[in-house]
């Protein structure tokens, strides 16, 4: 990969540099591992549960990441599964990969076009009130200093670059009053 510097770091216009993203080495355990992750396979997608605690892709300061162990997936297929989404780092979770470009590119529209239904399960410290119902709120992402961004709800949804976020959930457990099981369905 070939890398522009911005021209403050640059010695002249076209400073370059080459940089070389370093894979972890998959050893037979390692692959065993990767591969008890898998809950559904076929000649389209292969499903894996994805532990919480691991990044889906890398980034700054991620040392390991889902993408790093496509390979360990690839099976008799002549290439590495493919992410078409993700899951944030601390989150356990159903993880589809595309098993070629083309089934990659076709899920990609799925979700881009928000047909895929997304189930989510938690367990709760306190009580929500009522026990079920839906949220309609809008969130921005807000840029913070040095290049960190979050994602905070707004007021008005006119704001600009606002989004829509529409959650139904549903109590499904309780276990005495400080613990619940709460079932979220987000479109």
């Amino acid at each position: 990969m070939r890398i522009k510097l911005p021209s403050f770091l640059a010695q002249n216009e076209s400073s370059t540099i080459s940089y070389t993203a370093k894979k972890p080495v998959i050893d037979s355990e390692t692959r065993t591992l990767i591969r008890s992750w898998v809950i559904h396979k076929d000649d389209d997608i292969i499903v894996v549960n994805k532990p919480p605690g691991l990044s889906v892709q890398g980034g700054t300061k991620i040392k390991e990441s889902v993408d790093d162990y496509l390979s360990a997936l690839t099976y008799t297929a002549d290439e590495s599964p493919r992410l078409v989404h993700r899951l944030d780092k601390d989150v356990s979770g159903i993880l589809v990969l595309a098993r070629t470009k083309d089934i990659a590119r076709k899920l990609a529209e799925l979700w881009e076009e928000r047909e895929v239904k997304k189930l989510y399960w938690s367990v709760l410290i306190g009580v929500p009130q009522p026990s079920s119902g839906s949220i309609r709120k809008s969130l921005a992402l807000k840029k913070l200093a040095l290049g960190a961004e979050v994602v905070q709800l707004v007021e008005n949804e006119k704001t600009e670059k606002a989004k829509r976020a529409f959650t139904e959930y549903d109590t499904l457990a309780k276990s005495g009053t400080e613990v619940e099981s709460c079932s979220n369905y987000f479109r």
